[in-house]
């Protein structure tokens, strides 16, 4: 789910300092977004540039510990578990922190909270659904770090009691261990260039996606209660189109989504109609504009890394019915396949 926002209109190439606001003028989001983004990408490069050793074109990434937390991120195996270390790790300036899980433990120097133990490979915060370690092999363990958004469909306290809304949502910085195979041992070192690993340049690349946009004429309409195309937008609200791909590919071959008002018109399910033809959100929408209306296109998920986000303890009830003819050992691999990637998240 994204943000309800008017618009993005942050470059860094503009080198912007800051943003002033006036008297008697309306506060917009687009003002306060612009701010939080100026002093995010202010941080983020004092980190790189404080922490770096030096532009290195074999490397992708600048990457430091720092000396307060000389673990963080490090593995470990503890009673046959891969551990991961507590700690903060900066990422090419985004801060990636690892509190740990067990008892609370109470930190002077932050005045914050951290758990007692190291985190266990396969209770990451933001990977619900690990893939299991392998058991033979050699493998470039990683950290992946990113930022997302994070709205009252993840975070429902960001719902304002008092007004019954949300008013603001939040960027959170996410993080994963992941696992990369590669050759044997030795095809892997700290002092090996990204080309000179098995398929990890294309872990790292950055995505090839471009969009361009453009206008086509369009007669105007002979209804004269018809506003022409020329004449402009006339809502009450700014939108920002989002398009997220799916597959690549040309004309008829790519697939893709998109949305005016930046995938921020969401809710979550509540049932499932009989026969699965169809489901009931808890939520139509906030308004006569921003909801779900006849003839939408709704993308629906049911993908465990967003569907048991956060959550402590989940029930699965049912399975696939049997059909007639199958036999239950492929009853048996059928429900497999459905229930195991929802009891590992």
């Amino acid at each position: 789910m994204g943000a309800d926002l008017s618009r993005v209109r942050f470059d860094a190439r503009s080198d912007h300092a800051g943003v002033i606001l006036q008297q008697g003028r309306v506060l917009l989001d687009a003002d306060w977004n612009e701010l939080v983004a100026i002093n995010d990408r202010r941080m983020r490069a004092a980190a790189v540039d404080f922490m770096s050793p030096g532009p290195d074109p074999a490397f992708s990434s600048i990457v430091a510990v720092p000396k307060t937390t000389p673990d963080a991120f490090k593995l470990s195996f503890a009673a046959g578990k891969l551990m991961i270390g507590r700690g903060r790790m900066y990422v090419d300036g985004l801060v990636a922190e690892n509190h740990g899980v067990g008892a609370p433990e109470w930190r002077h120097m932050l005045e914050d909270v951290i758990g007692a133990a190291d985190t266990p490979y396969d209770a990451q915060p933001y990977l619900p659904v690990t893939p299991a370690v392998p058991g033979t092999g050699t493998y470039l363990a990683y950290l992946d770090v990113w930022q997302r958004e994070v709205t009252p469909l993840e975070q429902p306290d960001l719902v304002e009691p008092a007004l019954g809304v949300d008013t603001t949502a939040r960027t959170q910085v996410a993080w994963a261990v992941r696992l990369h195979e590669v050759d044997g041992p030795g095809a892997a070192v700290c002092s090996t260039p990204d080309s000179g690993i098995a398929g990890w340049p294309e872990v790292v690349a950055p995505s090839g996606a471009r969009l361009s946009v453009g206008t086509i004429p369009v007669d105007d309409d002979d209804d004269p209660c018809a506003l022409p195309p020329s004449g402009g937008y006339r809502g009450l609200e700014n939108q920002t189109y989002r398009v997220e791909v799916h597959a690549a590919g040309g004309l008829g071959t790519a697939t893709f989504k998109w949305s005016r008002d930046n995938a921020s018109v969401a809710s979550p399910v509540v049932e499932v109609l009989s026969g699965g033809v169809g489901v009931r959100p808890a939520s139509l929408g906030r308004d006569s504009v921003l909801r779900f209306a006849d003839g939408d296109w709704v993308e629906i998920t049911d993908d465990p890394n967003v569907a048991f986000e956060k959550t402590n303890i989940a029930l699965l009830v049912g399975a696939r019915p049997r059909a007639k003819g199958m036999e239950r050992s492929d009853l048996l691999e059928a429900n497999g396949g459905i229930f195991k990637p929802q009891g590992e998240a």
